[in-house]
């Protein structure tokens, strides 16, 4: 089966997001899109899956444990999971290690974990959008071990990704997907497809950059299961 998936979307968690990206937005938006598969991928955290997996169980959407962490190299990488446990468990790790520097909101939004109704739980009072402890290699190896996958995130972009930071695609990654932003130069998008898996996602920092990404995955099976099949089985 055909399906809409964008697996990376930023929420109010995300410090230099729309303070329109609540939950209850996201998966509105993603009703009126026809999104079935959605990962809220916030940075360095997953703090607010559990309202959007609450949302999404109404409207038949799948809800995907995801963030989007900066490796130690400051490469952004979408690490996705089965179940909402192991992302958590990724997710305390790397903000038990992350450096304690306090929001200026001079600059940034709070970062703000809510329940299913757009109700403020607590503020998260310390910058999460900075390097993590674990690098590129070693945050692949934690997430295997999670039983999840990575995915890094718009390598075609010209800062803060795969491409940018170390010039190439490393032959010795696991990994069989790439994020692209829909932005992608053709020659680009042509050559890494014939290696990987590309994965185009909206990147989301607003509701209406959920309108500019249009990507759809033939799946098995319409769960959870049916999408990591997907993604870890890259060559149909």
């Amino acid at each position: 089966m055909r399906v809409r998936v964008d697996l990376h979307v930023h929420s109010v968690l995300s410090a230099c997001c729309s303070r329109d990206n609540t939950v209850t937005n996201i998966v509105n938006m993603s009703k009126l899109l026809g999104t079935k598969f959605l990962g809220v991928a916030d940075h360095n955290s997953c703090l607010n899956f559990p309202a959007v997996n609450e949302l999404c169980l109404k409207e038949g959407i799948v809800a995907v444990p995801a963030m989007e962490v900066t490796t130690a190299e400051e490469i952004h990488v979408l690490c996705l999971f089965r179940d909402f446990l192991s992302a958590k468990a990724l997710s305390d790790e790397i903000a038990a290690n992350l450096p304690a520097y306090p929001v200026d909101e001079r600059f940034y939004h709070p970062q703000c974990v809510t329940d299913g109704g757009d109700n403020l739980k607590f503020v998260v009072p310390d910058l999460l959008n900075l390097a993590c402890h674990l690098d590129l290699y070693a945050l692949e190896a934690r997430t295997e071990e999670l039983d999840g996958i990575i995915v890094p995130a718009h390598v075609d972009k010209q800062s803060a990704s795969l491409l940018s930071v170390l010039g190439c695609v490393p032959d010795d990654l696991k990994t069989g997907c790439l994020e692209i932003s829909r932005a992608c130069p053709e020659e680009l998008r042509l050559g890494l497809s014939r290696k990987y898996l590309l994965l185009e996602s909206s990147d989301a920092h607003c509701l209406e950059d959920m309108c500019a990404s249009d990507f759809y995955l033939e799946l098995e099976r319409n769960d959870i299961e049916g999408l990591f099949e997907r993604l870890k089985n890259p060559v149909l």
